[in-house]
């Protein structure tokens, strides 16, 4: 009789620990994807081609909408990306400012 309620309270405490250990997981795993503002991403929008909703697909909810202008920032990174549109909703401009890297990277310099 002792026997099965030992294996008994051992299999309670199993589950829980296994639930845990599977919520910890999926929850790191949802704060990895949680940034999208890295510059792979950026690379992806396309002067004249891209939309607002593929911009918003690639990128994540910007964190300000200007008139037809979106800001990502990332102030802890010291980084900002800001996307131009024109009235129709297609990328004119988009710029890459990463200030501890000294990087800037602006569209309108390659034309």
């Amino acid at each position: 009789m002792r026997t099965i309620r030992r294996r008994r309270a051992k299999m309670i405490f199993a589950i829980p620990a296994w639930a845990a250990a599977a919520l910890a997981a999926l929850l790191t795993g949802c704060q990895a994807d949680q940034d999208r503002l890295v510059h792979d991403n950026y690379m992806q929008i396309r002067q004249d081609l891209s939309t607002q909703a593929e911009v918003q697909r690639i990128m994540g909810e910007p964190d300000r909408r200007l008139a037809r202008q979106w800001l990502y920032e990332r102030p802890e990174k010291h980084l900002i990306v800001l996307v131009d549109f024109d009235e129709t909703g297609l990328v004119t401009r988009k710029q890459w400012i990463d200030a501890a890297g000294e990087f800037w990277d602006d569209s309108n310099d390659q034309r």
